[in-house]
């Protein structure tokens, strides 16, 4: 199984490409605006910036697919909990495809979340995406 891992890795790469300036500059303001959504606790902004068919996972939802599942049964339970929310930029790991028409984000993120004694606890995390 590991050749296939491999191979995989490898055929994926090579259709992969370091962003453009002007792509790299797009994408992080996407990711800024996302993370203005999640402090504003702004489900209708952050929902135009998701496809229909979005594909989600997170502390509540184990697996989602479409908007207002992943608004419904993920975001609803952890952005009005949530403050200080921000993507770690200088660290995220951006790439995108050889025609430009879709990126690949690994982007670590900060924030504080509030337990159920109303304390904040420092809650850093970690995302995946796929931009197109």
């Amino acid at each position: 199984m590991k050749w296939r891992e491999a191979r995989f890795m490898s055929t994926a790469s090579a259709n992969r490409v370091v962003p453009s300036k002007s792509a790299l500059v797009e994408i992080r303001h996407w990711l800024e605006a996302f993370a203005e959504c999640v402090r504003a606790v702004d489900y209708d902004r952050a929902r135009d910036m998701f496809a229909d068919n979005v594909v989600g996972f997170g502390t509540f939802a184990t697996m989602v697919v479409g908007r207002d599942r992943l608004i419904d049964g993920q975001w609803r339970n952890i952005w009005g909990c949530t403050r200080g929310f921000k993507f770690l930029l200088d660290a995220a790991h951006i790439e995108t495809s050889a025609a430009g028409d879709m990126a690949f984000v690994a982007a670590p993120w900060i924030s504080q979340g509030r337990d159920t004694t109303g304390k904040w606890f420092d809650r850093p995390g970690r995302s995946t995406l796929v931009l197109r």
